[in-house]
């Protein structure tokens, strides 16, 4: 079944029974890109929300799906052997032409008709590319969507919402109408755009359609909003984080809670793109092989630095040289192509938390914001069309209209009417409109039936200041062992979770989430040994407790009768586990959560314990995932437990350390300077123990001085897991 989802009024579309009549992990939204699905899971967190090149590469598993870095540069080869031209920017027009062409036809013969009215060479060029990229070992985005027209068992959900496409070719048309056999599938479209729209735009292209409206109907009229001068830019010259009135402009956002963030495109590397710049133009009539090792040269020294702006962009110019002839000599085409690719692979968006008094959206996220109150701001940015058929001969521009659906101005302009007049007539949002644009546009005069008097003056003194606040409690904040850890890992995860506070971990009224349950679990254990409580009594203990920690949650039985004998059966190995240690050390004081006295620091062990002779620290880990392996830690991969016995042991007694595994105690990792027996497993001694300790010490003052004078925070990692289970991995710098 293949439907739109018409709507008028925006503010109420996302409360609409149509969200909830089919159970989440059978829906899957797609959106034009990773910022519209960031903005749609702030509306519908529950359900599975995908870019479209991520639905291609990832959902449907197609391996060879090139990005279009990885397309320039392998069509760049055919160029060079077909063309022969060195002008990269004739290059870089005949590969927008080809990619163009290639989604708005279906096969070979068709694409032969619309190439035929090209001249000899370029035809020879577009011929050898499409064989190329119809060939087993590579898809571009055409070749996917027809992959999976043919194949749509590939599609694994019941039901597909498109959602916020302003445009769709040929090939994506094509896809979902067959595809709509096997799957349901709609498509989010305002009624206004429908209604307005011609026979020859894609929205009346599809055939057997069926209509559904969502939200509520409300007819529009003309508005009032502030005019106001909307020049304020973001200046990251010099690699100095202030905002001024030059040269690059930046947009606002809503992200989670109620936090709010600026994303500064990719030219907040602008600085560091002119450095490689200078670095490249040295090398030119080099082979491409004494070039690579010129750049390996810089990537050690950036990297000496801790310049990691720098060294990310270099990064990526040396995966570029990867994939090029070592031999061949690097002009100005290999220059500008690598210049090209850099821009592509380059970090899209570097985001600094702001206030939490308003929210700031641009017209082109209205269609995410539902009921929240926001302030819009429109430039004239937002109004222009994106028309790529202005560079294609007349003759084959007449022939790709007779076959598919062409993008124009008009219909992206209606687009942009429906969205302004949306906002016009909400009383709950806040349009902001840059004046010289309004002066230019009868259109926007017909809309707005009062101009109010901006309230929005002093915007580039507030971001400048909160900037500066924000950097200097960032310098004034206590280390712990997490947040010491957590920059190791990534030091824009560190920036995200101590810097702007961008994501607090969510307290559920609805579930019982594993932070919960970790603390209710520690917890229990020591208030076991607090309490004085019998063996013979710990069921009927436990189950009071749990009952009462857990009792305003709501109940899933399927899952609440395993989630507690999980919690029952920790919680008794970790009890069973101090037993044995006050067996087999006499006269053990014990303590719980035992806080760290030092002025700089801050934090808790689970469990501390001493006696005349020796100092124990455990630290209860819930499962063995979480529980680093031995040479992680002496490699100070992993410092929280070393954090704790620099902070909170001795030098003068003995000591045993450790990761106790609370689910399974064979999984414990133990660090000791003397052998003995625990829990029937024997204990070794670890002969380099202190030196681990002494090399820590230092290390500890050298990421505190890494962190203080970090003003980038670029996310680099080493280790791909840490990508995989961060919390920040929807919105990091990393993203494309």
């Amino acid at each position: 079944m293949l439907s739109f989802l018409h709507f008028q009024d925006i503010s109420s579309i996302y409360e609409d029974s149509f969200w909830s009549e089919t159970p989440c992990e059978d829906v899957l939204i797609i959106t034009p890109g990773p910022k519209e699905a960031d903005l749609m899971r702030s509306q519908l967190s529950t359900f599975q929300t995908v870019s479209i090149s991520h639905f291609l590469s990832t959902h449907l598993n197609q391996e060879g799906l090139l990005k279009k870095s990885e397309l320039i540069q392998v069509l760049s080869a055919i160029w060079n052997k077909t063309i022969k031209s060195k002008s990269f920017s004739y290059f870089l027009e005949s590969f927008n032409l080809l990619t163009e062409i290639r989604n708005n036809v279906s096969n070979k013969e068709l694409f032969l008709e619309v190439v035929d009215g090209f001249d000899k060479k370029l035809k020879n060029f577009f011929i050898a590319s499409y064989d190329f990229l119809e060939s087993d070992s590579f898809f571009d985005e055409s070749r996917a969507y027809r992959s999976l027209v043919l194949d749509k068992e590939k599609i694994k959900t019941k039901k597909i919402i498109f959602w916020g496409f302003k445009f769709l070719n040929t090939i994506q048309v094509d896809f979902i109408q067959k595809a709509s056999s096997e799957v349901d599938i709609f498509i989010g479209l305002p009624e206004y755009v429908y209604e307005n729209s011609s026979m020859l735009d894609w929205p009346k292209w599809f055939s057997g359609i069926q209509k559904r409206f969502i939200g509520e109907k409300k007819a529009f009229s003309n508005g009032e909003a502030f005019v106001d001068n909307l020049s304020v830019k973001a200046d990251f010259k010099k690699k100095n984080n202030i905002v001024s009135n030059q040269e690059l402009t930046y947009e606002w956002v809503q992200s989670h809670g109620k936090e709010n963030y600026y994303k500064i495109d990719a030219q907040y590397f602008s600085f560091e793109i002119e450095e490689i710049k200078e670095d490249l133009k040295k090398n030119f009539y080099k082979k491409v092989l004494d070039v690579q090792k010129e750049i390996q040269n810089l990537i050690f020294k950036a990297h000496k630095k801790h310049d990691y702006k720098y060294f990310k962009l270099l990064l990526l110019t040396s995966n570029f040289f990867k994939g090029i002839d070592k031999e061949i000599i690097f002009d100005h085409f290999y220059f500008n192509l690598c210049l090209e690719v850099l821009r592509l692979n380059s970090p899209r968006v570097f985001q600094v938390g702001l206030s939490e008094e308003s929210t700031f959206y641009s017209l082109t996220e209205a269609l995410y914001l539902g009921q929240k109150e926001a302030t819009c701001f429109i430039e004239s940015k937002d109004f222009s069309g994106s028309d790529p058929q202005w560079v294609i001969p007349t003759k084959v521009l007449s022939r790709l209209a007779s076959i598919g659906a062409v993008k124009n101005h008009q219909l992206e302009e209606t687009f942009q009417d429906y969205f302004l007049l949306s906002l016009l007539n909400d009383k709950s949002k806040e349009v902001h409109i840059d004046e010289n644009f309004y002066k230019d546009s009868e259109k926007l005069k017909d809309f707005v039936l009062k101009v109010k008097r901006s309230e929005l003056e002093n915007k580039e003194k507030i971001v400048r200041n909160y900037i500066t606040q924000e950097k200097n409690n960032l310098n004034r904040k206590k280390y712990s062992a997490t947040s010491l850890q957590t920059y190791i890992d990534c030091p824009q995860k560190y920036y995200f979770r101590y810097g702007s506070k961008l994501l607090k971990p969510l307290i559920s009224e609805e579930i019982i989430n594993n932070l919960e349950t970790g603390s209710f679990e520690h917890g229990l254990i020591g208030d076991y040994f607090k309490e004085e409580i019998k063996k013979d009594k710990y069921d009927l203990w436990f189950e009071e407790k749990y009952a009462s920690a857990f009792n305003i949650k709501s109940v899933d039985f399927s899952k609440y009768k395993e989630r507690k004998e999980k919690s029952f059966r920790r919680i008794q190995n970790g009890i069973e586990a101090i037993e044995d240690l006050k067996k087999n050390f006499p006269d053990l004081v014990m303590k719980f959560e035992e806080p760290i006295q030092k002025s700089s620091f801050e934090g808790s062990a689970d469990f501390f314990a001493y006696n005349d002779e020796i100092e124990i620290l455990l630290d209860f880990k819930a499962s063995s995932f979480g529980i680093p392996t031995i040479t992680e830690v002496n490699k100070l991969k992993k410092i929280q437990i070393l954090y704790y016995i620099d902070k909170l042991l001795s030098n003068d007694k003995s000591k045993l350390a450790g990761y106790f595994c609370l689910a399974s105690p064979s999984s414990s990792v133990y660090f000791s300077d003397y052998s003995f027996s625990f829990q029937g497993k024997m204990i070794k001694e670890k002969k380099d123990f202190s030196e681990v300790l002494l090399k820590y010490k230092s290390f500890e003052k050298e990421i505190i001085n890494k962190i203080e004078s970090d003003e980038v925070h670029l996310a680099f990692s080493n280790e791909s897991n840490v990508c995989d289970f961060c919390q920040f991995n929807n919105i990091c710098l990393e993203r494309k």
